[in-house]
């Protein structure tokens, strides 16, 4: 076999992108349309180049390549001192008191106890007739065909959300729906399909109808007091519904601040940015509300409007995304900004796409500079951004996206002998429980310029060298 060709039936590592239906620790996907192409710009002859652009023809400084586990261990170390530094510089907030549907994707300051339980009130979970359990001896049980049964008065009729059901004698009987509440857990809950009615007299069983039947009780899904949500919690809509039912706010830990910003002279004059909205999008989609997005419009190819805007949104952010402008090209500029204002830890990565991509702090603040490719943006956005910002919003450890091993459904070629590759796919379980890769195909259509290969997928495959 080739070594360039890796077979079908050769397991391979995959990180996982978006959540499959029956796995809950896997992550969430991105949608995104687009082509954004970032073509270098033609050098000057030094005569006719003012002198910002003749500066720029001076041969760019050489980077060791590193692997992807070297630049996550530099990202890691800046990371371990910005935590404190961010705290720090957030402590001076106090944490906000959202009303809980305005708090989705935002990060609990503290642990959430129960200032009441869930539910509050025994609660029907059948459409039915409330009624008090008796035995078979009591007087008001009657018998047909050597089946105890009783009759027993409607005396009202109680839905959900108007009001409490009561009833006070054996002999009478409540209609109630799911969801009504209910005065006593003594009481029971005779489901329809098992009663008779004829106008304002129920018949219902006697076996098999105890106290609490078909109630749901107080504090079943948690007791006053207990603790909701631990305290670095991310509010999912599961966690926002439980806090609604136990209380009405929350505290949460201020926004990070993130600045997106493009470049390139072709994004103004010729070519839509699509990097741009694509990791707005991407950091709403990981982060919603926990994530400020502060996007500007694309740079324009000026050294010097590059360097000013950069230092601007390093002052007013937590975190500086870019996209192109970080390789060899005469007037990829925010690399040299980087060097001459802040410290270059990665220049370059042994991976693909995604070579070019750069890691950095500039006046302090972390800065990833991305491949202005959009494919190569897109993927260096899950190895590198997306677990920088996941640790730091949670003040945890830096871990990489979670890697599980597929099994490839068709030969694919690898391209580069010294990179391991990234391509795009859809993984999904075949009825015996396999992980499968597919539209993993290689070649033209993993182009770092094609977009189109990172919509619809939900996964990055990681091809090996």
């Amino acid at each position: 076999m080739s070594p360039s060709l890796v077979a079908m039936s050769y397991d391979i590592r995959c990180f996982m992108i978006k959540k499959l239906p029956f796995l809950r620790s896997w992550l969430s996907p991105a949608r995104v349309l687009g082509l954004h192409h970032m073509s270098a710009a033609a050098h000057l002859p030094p005569s006719a180049a003012p002198e910002a652009a003749r500066s720029s023809l001076v041969p760019p400084k050489e980077y060791p390549m590193l692997s992807v586990e070297e630049c996550r261990e530099k990202i890691r170390q800046v990371l371990l001192g910005y935590q404190t530094t961010f705290r720090a510089r957030k402590s001076t907030l106090e944490p906000e008191q959202l009303p809980v549907p305005d708090a989705l994707g935002r990060v609990l300051a503290a642990d959430v106890y129960a200032k009441d339980p869930f539910p509050q009130w025994p609660t029907s979970i059948m459409d039915g007739f409330l009624v008090w359990p008796v035995a078979e001896s009591h007087s008001s049980v009657k018998s047909r065909n050597g089946i105890p049964y009783r009759e027993l008065r409607v005396v009202s009729n109680v839905t959900a959300g108007h009001g409490l059901a009561s009833i006070s004698e054996p002999e009478e009987a409540a209609y109630v729906t799911t969801g009504t509440l209910v005065e006593s857990a003594d009481l029971a809950v005779v489901k329809i399909e098992d009663c008779e009615i004829s106008g304002d007299i129920v018949l219902v069983p006697v076996v098999g109808v105890v106290a609490g039947l078909n109630l749901r009780s107080v504090g079943s899904d948690i007791d006053k007091g207990g603790r909701v949500a631990p305290g670095g919690a991310t509010l999912t809509p599961a966690l926002l519904a439980l806090l609604k039912g136990t209380s009405a706010v929350c505290d949460v830990m201020p926004v990070v601040k993130v600045a997106v910003v493009s470049s390139g002279d072709e994004l103004i004059n010729e070519q839509a940015d699509t990097n741009g909205p694509m990791l707005h999008a991407l950091l709403v989609e990981r982060f919603g509300s926990a994530v400020e997005v502060h996007r500007v419009p694309p740079l324009v190819d000026d050294y010097d409007q590059t360097r000013q805007a950069l230092l601007d949104l390093a002052a007013s952010n937590d975190i500086v995304i870019t996209t192109g402008a970080v390789s060899k090209g005469s007037k990829d500029f925010i690399k040299r900004v980087l060097e001459e204002e802040g410290e270059v830890l990665s220049g370059e990565v042994c991976l693909k796409p995604g070579k070019p991509t750069t890691f950095a702090t500039l006046r302090g603040t972390p800065f990833f500079g991305l491949p202005g490719n959009p494919a190569s943006a897109y993927v260096a956005f899950f190895v590198f951004v997306e677990p920088f910002l996941k640790a730091l919003l949670h003040n945890n450890e830096m871990r990489g996206p979670e890697e599980v091993y597929v099994t490839l459904a068709e030969a694919m070629r690898q391209t580069d002998p010294v990179r391991p590759e990234f391509v795009r796919a859809t993984v999904a379980a075949t009825p015996d429980g396999r992980l499968v890769a597919r539209g993993v195909t290689g070649g033209c259509s993993q182009r770092s310029s094609r977009l189109l290969s990172c919509v619809g997928v939900n996964a990055l495959v990681r091809l090996p060298a």
